[in-house]
Parts: structure tokens; C-alpha cells; sequence
């Protein structure tokens, strides 16, 4: 799981097709399913033919990043931030502490 995360962020366009053709594949298909849909966003069946359908739509261009950076954001706004507390950690110019 760890592998497939780290992965992830080295996936290119060129990648895509070849991920799709791993769908016809008992065993690599649920990785190869997993990425497809994280790294496009797309949540289509786990099917070839409705995947090389999306891919040919597309003419081979999908914004992987503007994607992967989106679900980011998106989970760092589930989370929240804690506010941050200036006097905790600033210490004022002039102060040996």
C-alpha cells in the first residue's frame, strides 16, 4: 500500500493507456484500478472498454497534478488546521529566552 501511494506521484499521461490495459488482468487490475481513479479523479466501472472510451475522449490529456494537488486540498479542508499560536513559538527580537 505504502509502494502504490509513493507511486503515485511518478505516474505520467504516457501511464494511463498502459494502466488501462492492466484492467483485463485478474490480480494487477485492483491496483491498476485504484490509481486510474486517483490519478484522474474519473470513477468509472473497472472496465477497458468505458476507460479507453474516457482516454480517446480526452485525447490523451489529463491533468494529473491540478488532480492530485485538488484531492490534497480537499483533505487537508477535512482535517482543519489548528490555529496557530504566535505567542508560543515567536519569540520578540531582544529577548534572550
Amino acid at each position: 500500500m505504502k509502494a502504490r501511494k509513493r507511486l503515485v506521484g511518478f505516474i505520467q499521461p504516457a501511464h494511463i493507456p498502459e494502466l488501462i490495459e492492466i484492467l483485463r488482468t485478474p490480480g494487477p487490475n485492483v491496483p491498476a484500478y485504484e490509481i486510474l481513479q486517483e490519478v484522474t479523479g474519473k470513477r468509472f466501472d473497472p472496465n477497458v472498454k468505458v476507460w479507453r472510451t474516457w482516454w480517446k475522449k480526452s485525447h490523451g490529456h489529463v491533468d494529473i497534478v491540478g488532480h492530485l494537488l485538488k484531492d490534497t486540498r480537499d483533505q487537508l479542508m477535512a482535517h482543519g488546521l489548528p490555529p496557530f499560536d504566535q505567542e508560543k513559538f515567536l519569540v520578540p527580537p531582544g529577548d534572550d529566552q
